[in-house]
């Protein structure tokens, strides 16, 4: 069974996973996927600028993130 699951001929039910994963010390665990729930409009819209305003974009992020910095040093 573990070589047929192994090489993609068999999906094993969820019953067969957990006594495979018991019999080395591990358990099923359910982790959402990386990236879920973040708002990528900002990717897209960036990916549609030439490199030209992707740099002017970037510097003048550089620059608000510089103020802000310096603020909370003042502060």
């Amino acid at each position: 069974m573990i070589s047929l699951i192994e090489r993609g001929l068999q999906d094993p039910r969820y019953s067969t996973l957990e006594r495979i994963l018991a019999a080395v010390d591990h358990e099923v665990d359910f982790v959402p996927h990386a990236g879920g729930g973040v708002d990528r409009t900002q990717f897209i819209e960036t990916l549609r600028l030439t490199p030209d305003e992707r740099l002017i974009q970037g510097a003048q992020g550089t620059r608000w993130l510089k103020t802000v910095l310096s603020a909370r040093r003042v502060s």
